[in-house]
C-alpha cells in the first residue's frame, strides 16, 4: 500500500478514537454527583466515602478517584474545636486571685478553676467533668491547702483533697434543679506549735442540693440554693456532722440600667457529734463584709447580707486607648454603694444583734472592651461601722 494512502487511514482512525473517548467522558460525567462543597461538620473520610459510593452506583470508575490518605487525615484533625471561656478576678488588699476555664463540647463540659491568696497562704484547685445527658453525671477532683488561719492561733499546715462524683436531675418546670454528690476527702492538719500535733485521715461526705432559678442561672434575676452536707461515719472516718447552707440573691432593675440587689447567705451546724476545725465559716474581706480583714471572723454558724445599689452614670463612652496592636475602648461607668451585715460564731451569737458586724462602702466600676473581651475595673472604699478602724481601699479587676 502506498505511504500516502496509509497516512489517510491512520488520520481517520485517530479522529474516530478521539470522538469515542469524548462521548464516553460526557456520558460518565453527567452521572456523577458534584461534591465540591463540603459540610464542616462532616469528616473528610465520610465525604470521600460518599463520592465513591455515588460513582459505584453510576457504574463509573472515574468517580472512585479520591484524596490520598495522608491528606484527608490532616483534614480530620481540623474537626476538633475548643470553645474555652476564661474568667479572671484579682482583689487588693486581699491579694486574692481566681482563675477559671470552661470548655463546652457537644455532649459534655470541662471546668477548671484555681484560687491563690498571697497574704493568707491559700491555694485551691478544682477540675470537673460533666455529661449533658438526661441525667447529668459529673466527677471532680479538688485540692485545698492552707498554711495559716486566725482560728489556729499560730502556724499550721492544713490540706484537704478529694474525689467527688454525682448527678444532676432534669430541671423541673424550668424552675427547680436537684443534684446529689458523694465525696471521699483526705485531710492533713498539722499544728506547728511547741509540740507538733498531726491529725490526718479521711471523711466521707454526702451532699444534696436544691436550686431555684428562671431557666438559665446566667440570665435569671433571682437565685436560691439550699444544700445539706452530711458526713458518713465509717471505719476510715470518725467525723459525724451535718451542715445546712443557704445562698439567695435577688436583683431589681429600674430606670434603665440601674439595679438594686440583695445577697443573703446562711450556714447552720445541724449535727455536731464530731466536727473538724477547718469546717468553720469565715467572714471578712471584699466579697463578704467589706471594711474588715480577709476571713477575720470564724464560727460554725453564719448569717450574712449585702444590699447594693448600682447606678449607671455613663454608657457608650467611646474612649479609646491604643498600645501597639491592642486597643482598649472604655464603654461604661457605674457608681455603687453597699451595706453589709453579718455574724459568725455559735448559735447564741447569731441570735444576738450585738454580736453582728456592719460596714458600708462606695465605689466606681469601669467597663471596657479589650479586643473582644469585656473587662471591669472596680475601686471601692469601705468602712467598718461602730469601729475606730481605718477604711479599706479595694481594687478589683475581672473579665
Amino acid at each position: 500500500m502506498a505511504p500516502a494512502k496509509e497516512r489517510k487511514i491512520m488520520k481517520k482512525l485517530l479522529i474516530i478514537s478521539a470522538l469515542m473517548v469524548s462521548s464516553y467522558a460526557v456520558l460518565y460525567a453527567s452521572d456523577i454527583t458534584p461534591t465540591a462543597s463540603v459540610n464542616t461538620t462532616t469528616t473528610a473520610s465520610e465525604s470521600v466515602s460518599r463520592t465513591a459510593a455515588n460513582a459505584d452506583a453510576a457504574g463509573s470508575t472515574l468517580g472512585a478517584v479520591c484524596l490520598p490518605e495522608d491528606q484527608y487525615m490532616q483534614m480530620q484533625m481540623k474537626e476538633l474545636h475548643l470553645n474555652v471561656t476564661p474568667s479572671f478576678e484579682f482583689v487588693l488588699p486581699d491579694t486574692d486571685f481566681k482563675i477559671s476555664l470552661l470548655n463546652k463540647f457537644d455532649l459534655s463540659q470541662l471546668e477548671a478553676s484555681t484560687e491563690y491568696n498571697y497574704l493568707y497562704s491559700r491555694i485551691y484547685y478544682m477540675l470537673k467533668y460533666s455529661l449533658s445527658l438526661f441525667f447529668q453525671p459529673f466527677v471532680s477532683l479538688y485540692d485545698d491547702t492552707d498554711f495559716e488561719k486566725i482560728y489556729a492561733n499560730g502556724k499550721f499546715i492544713q490540706r484537704t483533697r478529694g474525689l467527688s462524683g454525682g448527678v444532676k436531675l432534669p430541671m423541673i418546670f424550668d424552675l427547680f434543679l436537684f443534684s446529689a454528690e458523694g465525696k471521699n476527702e483526705n485531710f492533713y492538719f498539722a499544728n506547728l506549735q511547741d509540740n507538733l500535733n498531726v491529725n490526718q485521715g479521711n471523711i466521707n461526705l454526702f451532699n444534696f442540693r436544691m436550686e431555684v432559678f428562671d431557666k438559665k442561672r446566667e440570665t435569671s434575676d433571682y437565685y436560691f440554693q439550699a444544700d445539706v452536707e452530711k458526713s458518713i461515719p465509717a471505719d476510715n472516718s470518725d467525723y459525724n456532722f451535718m451542715f445546712l447552707n443557704i445562698d439567695a440573691n435577688k436583683t431589681l432593675k429600674f430606670q434603665g440600667n440601674n439595679f438594686i440587689s440583695d445577697v443573703f447567705q446562711a450556714g447552720y451546724l445541724l449535727q455536731q457529734s464530731n466536727v473538724p476545725e477547718w469546717k468553720l465559716y469565715n467572714l471578712g474581706g471584699y466579697a463578704q463584709l467589706a471594711g474588715y480583714s480577709f476571713d477575720e471572723f470564724q464560727g460554725y454558724y453564719k448569717i450574712f447580707n449585702r444590699l447594693k445599689l448600682d447606678v449607671e452614670c455613663l454608657n457608650d463612652i467611646g474612649w479609646k486607648l491604643t498600645w501597639k496592636q491592642y486597643t482598649a475602648e472604655w464603654s461604661t461607668v457605674d457608681v455603687f454603694a453597699t451595706f453589709d451585715a453579718g455574724c459568725v460564731g455559735s448559735s447564741d451569737d447569731i441570735q444576738n444583734i450585738n454580736r453582728y458586724h456592719f460596714s458600708a462602702g462606695i465605689g466606681l466600676r469601669f467597663g471596657c472592651m479589650l479586643g473582644k473581651s469585656k473587662m471591669y475595673f472596680t475601686f471601692m472604699l469601705a468602712k467598718a461601722l461602730y469601729s475606730n478602724s481605718l477604711p479599706f481601699f479595694y481594687y478589683e479587676q475581672e473579665f
